[in-house]
């Protein structure tokens, strides 16, 4: 694709009549979500302006493109100020689509330009007739390049949380793809000449097309090498990536895994916590459905640079420059893209140290210290910019237990080709989280908050919570069933949470002792079992059985007697050893 079509980050931002007219005439503030203020009154007028070059539609028909050609509707916003320590407001524009094809709302915030010049440009090094970090027609030319070259070189060299953070001794993977000018090898950790070995992992998502793989009947070949022309587009683009960076081996799960061996894939799926966590870099083809796809994207550089906006909306009515921030930038992109639908690819996202996603518009980093792309190369995500007081999203700034909870929240809602692979899917997460916290995993739980975590629920219609056969987990743990959206208590409750019970004895049999984290089986005739005692005698409160008490503050953390009873005869999660609580 040319380089000649390079959108400078310093150029000014194109607006129709229409969008003009929305952003200098004042606006009444919206009380309710009802009070909206009109921006077209049909799609068809945002399409044709888009056509001709207007920042502001650009961005919202880049919001459209999953819906159907003939969706049409009227667009309008709910405008709120938000609270702001700075002297000038930050506007909050907010298109609730739910109801309609689209299924999802649209958030912008107009942030004042002077917050954002830091986030949007390398320190003036984005200015001049090279225009070296400008955006691209593709994610695959010159400046995503350097930009992707430059955000790397910048954790490496920079960032002391990520080098303390990643452990690279000792270890390196079982095989390793080694790559030449115009071949590949697969190769062994016997062919490694120094115990450490810096290598790039690739997540992606397998699909339903086949591609080259290792096997018992096509090892020889692999090993001894083969044309990089023979592996399918994803697998060609991650290479072309590295050696954007100069590394020269890669982890590739279809490469690197000996696909017909069970004992071989049962090892090396023990080992995902060693893969990802000790990679340099991990590489996410975010978009693609298959290895078919690639990892690069064409696009609208438009739709990319965050659009620079005269706006009329304060108190004075006077102009003021604003920079329009897409508030869902990362959620829309990263945490909502095609590969975080697959539930084997939760536990790499919260395992690598540093990522690059390529997506279906634009690149972005995550490392330990900060998150970037290309719409704000030089750090600060949208709620950052948008709410100077938002805490950093960097995994560094979570604790292993927030972790736990968000990736098994994010993890019960993801797909499995084979059901039974739930429990060893994210085994390399529990693996690692229970070093960070010198805790004890029980199926899903963790013993030291297991009083807590019991109570976790499920959402979804009644069918989705059968359990399989054969069972794949303690009946108590969340594991067990098919149900999504598993809702756990993973922090520990506060001073003021009263604890009514006490856990007085839980295990789990384990199908395969060298891992504890990844396999548990069920006895018939004895189950793995976790029996609770009362702390406290008499009953507890006419409308509450509970396993943890009151706490006034959080309510979920009760249950009623009618959600336990029904719990207890579906899911069976726990044995009460007492009947008066």
């Amino acid at each position: 694709m040319s380089e000649s079509i390079v959108l400078h980050r310093d150029s000014p931002s194109y607006l129709c009549k229409r969008c003009i007219a929305f952003f200098t005439t004042p606006k009444t503030l919206s009380q309710s979500d009802d009070d909206l203020n009109l921006h077209s009154p049909s799609i068809v007028e945002v399409l044709e302006a888009e056509q001709a070059g207007c920042a502001f539609c650009t961005h919202i028909v880049q919001q459209l493109e999953d819906a159907d050609d003939d969706f049409d509707f009227r667009l309008a916003f709910t405008i709120r100020e938000r609270p702001s320590h700075q002297e000038k407001p930050v506007w909050a524009l907010s298109a609730n689509l739910a109801n309609t094809e689209l299924g999802k709302p649209i958030n912008y915030a107009l942030v004042p330009i002077e917050q954002v010049w830091w986030s949007l440009r390398f320190g003036g090094q984005d200015i001049g007739s090279n225009n070296k970090y400008g955006i691209g027609p593709s994610t695959d030319i010159t400046p995503s390049r350097n930009i992707v070259q430059k955000w790397h070189m910048d954790c490496l060299q920079g960032h002391r949380t990520c080098q303390i953070n990643h452990e690279t001794r000792g270890w390196v993977p079982t095989r390793l793809i080694e790559i030449n000018e115009a071949s590949f090898r697969v190769i062994t950790n016997q062919d490694h000449h120094s115990a450490v070995v810096p290598y790039v992992a690739l997540s992606h998502c397998w699909g339903e097309t086949e591609v080259i793989g290792l096997t018992t009947a096509t090892a020889s070949s692999l090993f001894t090498g083969a044309p990089i022309s023979k592996l399918p587009r994803t697998f060609r683009d991650v290479i072309e990536v590295c050696r954007w960076l100069n590394y020269s081996h890669i982890w590739i799960d279809a490469l690197c895994i000996i696909q017909d061996s069970d004992e071989g894939w049962k090892t090396e799926a023990h080992a995902m916590a060693e893969v990802y966590g000790r990679a340099t870099l991990t590489i996410v083809a975010a978009h693609g459905k298959d290895a078919t796809e690639g990892l690069f994207a064409a696009r609208r550089p438009e739709a990319i640079k965050a659009p620079i906006i005269e706006c009329s909306w304060g108190a004075d009515k006077s102009t003021q420059q604003y920079c329009l921030v897409d508030e869902r930038l990362w959620m829309n992109h990263v945490d909502l893209c095609h590969l975080s639908k697959r539930a084997w690819t939760v536990q790499e996202r919260f395992l690598s140290l540093r990522t690059i996603y390529f997506t279906q518009h634009q690149v972005f980093y995550r490392c330990a210290t900060h998150d970037v792309c290309e719409s704000f190369p030089a750090g600060n995500t949208p709620a950052q910019l948008v709410d100077e007081t938002s805490l950093p999203s960097s995994r560094s700034a979570m604790k292993p237990r927030d972790i736990w909870g968000r990736a098994t929240s994010i993890f019960s809602s993801a797909a499995l080709t084979k059901d039974t692979d739930k429990v060893i899917a994210i085994a390399g997460l529990a693996t690692s989280l229970s070093v960070r916290m010198q805790d004890e995993y029980l199926a899903g739980l963790w013993r030291s908050n297991l009083v807590h975590e019991l109570l976790w629920r499920s959402s979804g219609d009644d069918g989705a919570h059968s359990r399989p056969n054969p069972c794949r987990a303690p009946s108590w743990s969340w594991m067990a069933v098919k149900g999504v959206g598993v809702q756990i208590n993973a922090n520990v409750c506060s001073a003021r949470c009263k604890h009514l019970v006490e856990i007085i004895f839980a295990s789990v049999d384990l199908v395969d002792h060298t891992c504890p984290t990844a396999i548990f089986t069920e006895t018939p005739g004895f189950p793995s079992s976790a029996a609770v005692s009362s702390r406290q005698p008499g009953p507890l409160y006419a409308n509450t059985l509970t396993l943890i008490g009151e706490d006034t503050r959080s309510r979920s953390l009760a249950r009623t007697k009618q959600e336990w009873a029904t719990a207890l005869n579906r899911l069976l999660p726990v044995r009460i050893t007492s009947t008066r609580l």
